[in-house]
């Protein structure tokens, strides 16, 4: 990536280029979405990795595109019972036993298992 500054001067930015938070913030976040506050914070989430040089915090592309992949959301999807893809959350699952949805869940499965079979035996009867 290339950037102009004070409109004549040229610089090549790599993926590990040291740039302050604002000029990240300004050349990835150029709708103005995430800001340079926003980014501080991330920082001292432990998100983003930065570099405290002349108090001035310092970041990188590849840095802030490793905060990116942190900070993904996955879209949660409808479970029943204790399954789940994220380890550390299916053991916190299993730790406090099943909640209130699931137990209607599985009520409702049963109860709709219940009804077949009595369909299925009332229609063998009448064969």
């Amino acid at each position: 990536m290339t950037i102009k500054s004070n409109g004549n001067t040229k610089y090549n930015i790599d993926r590990d280029t040291p740039l302050s938070l604002k000029t990240v913030a300004e050349l990835f976040f150029p709708d103005g979405s995430i800001t340079r506050n926003k980014l501080k914070k991330k920082v001292e989430d432990g998100l983003l990795v930065a570099w405290d040089i002349g108090g001035e915090l310092l970041t990188s592309r590849v840095e802030v595109e490793r905060m990116l992949e942190k900070c993904r959301v996955t879209p949660s999807r409808l479970d029943y019972g204790i399954a789940s893809p994220d380890p550390k959350n299916r053991e916190e699952v299993q730790k406090k036993g099943p909640t209130t949805s699931s137990i209607t869940d599985a009520k409702l499965a049963r109860d709709a298992a219940v009804m077949t079979a009595q369909r299925l035996r009332q229609s063998l009867r009448s064969s």
